[in-house]
């Protein structure tokens, strides 16, 4: 039989446009408020048990920016060639 602890995070973002269509950034926080996360097991059957209990860094912060170079001027054009089935049925 095995058991392991549960997990609960919590994430927070925002974006916003700084120029229109252009240039734009973005944040987010994950697990602002727990820094590590402590990971508990307990493995047992019917001669044994065993415990694991190991940490891991559980905050992450993002940050990124964005630019558009330009605009696609022409629509993208489809491809014209297909399948023709003429086979006389």
């Amino acid at each position: 039989m095995a058991y392991t602890n549960g997990r609960i995070s919590s994430s927070f973002g925002f974006n916003n446009e700084l120029i229109k269509d252009k240039l734009s950034r973005a944040a987010s926080v994950n697990n602002p408020f727990t820094q590590y996360r402590y990971n508990r097991t307990t493995l047992s059957g019917i001669l044994f048990e065993q415990n694991t209990s190991t940490q891991e860094y559980f905050r992450t912060v993002n940050m990124s920016i964005n630019y558009n170079f330009g605009k696609l001027k022409q629509g993208i054009k489809k491809n014209k060639r297909g399948i023709k089935n003429d086979d006389g049925n």
